[in-house]
């Protein structure tokens, strides 16, 4: 796998941690993204088989389906191409039809380590941008905290690490220097019962948030 930034193809090989818990549970891997004109679309759909699945995402993504960088007005924090626009990578887990779950990028996010969880987020852009200082986050009807962005992204696709402050503080630094030992893990569950995990949100907060479906969506 190239190792973002780049601007040519790029090729996510993902073996999933203990991936093949979920092969009877899971048969497709789909990129869903929400515009309010179109509603919930798949942008690329492949096979989940033997614990994982090979996605090849596009060297250009179409201007229709890009959004502008989340207008972040947060004293300290400055963003150097507010006409940038991007995507994040939201990956979904459906079986038959149905959506079941989601896929995560990082490090210790299986929740049995006593080392805060890294997260990495895919973005696609179409031009290069910065984003660099310190602000505070509200998350409504969730939670406030503090963010240091250090973060250079080029035209194409990047990766977006989250790291929480190891001292437990409400603290999170984004960062497009590339870390290390990430897996692929997955939240789907692994009975029948159509149980749909809650979705994801953008590590960066650079798009807006509830862009994931909650509920089955079998007409993708």
């Amino acid at each position: 796998m190239k190792t973002p930034p780049t601007q040519g193809p790029f090729v996510i090989n993902a073996k999933v941690e203990n991936g093949n818990d979920y092969n009877s549970v899971v048969d497709t891997v789909r990129w869903l993204n929400y515009y309010e004109d179109y509603g919930f679309v798949a942008l690329a759909s492949v096979p989940y088989t033997n614990g994982g699945f090979t996605l090849t995402l596009p060297d250009v993504v179409e201007d229709k389906y890009l959004s502008t960088v989340l207008d972040i007005q947060l004293e300290g924090i400055t963003i150097s191409n507010r006409q940038a626009k991007g995507i994040d990578l939201t990956l979904a887990a459906f079986k038959s039809g149905d959506l079941r779950g989601y896929f995560y990028y990082g490090k210790n996010l299986d929740g049995l380590s006593y080392i805060p969880p890294i997260s990495a987020e895919f973005s696609y852009w179409d031009s290069d941008l910065t984003i660099k200082g310190t602000g505070t986050i509200s998350i409504i009807g969730y939670y406030t905290y503090t963010a240091t962005y250090d973060v250079t992204l080029k035209k194409g696709w990047n990766i977006i690490y989250g790291l929480p402050d190891s001292s437990g503080a409400n603290h999170i630094t984004y960062t497009t220097a590339t870390q290390i030992g990430l897996k692929w893990y997955c939240n789907a569950p692994t009975t029948v019962e159509p149980v749909v995990p809650a979705p994801p949100q953008p590590s960066s907060r650079l798009f807006k948030a509830g862009m994931a479906p909650s509920a089955p969506l079998s007409a993708l």
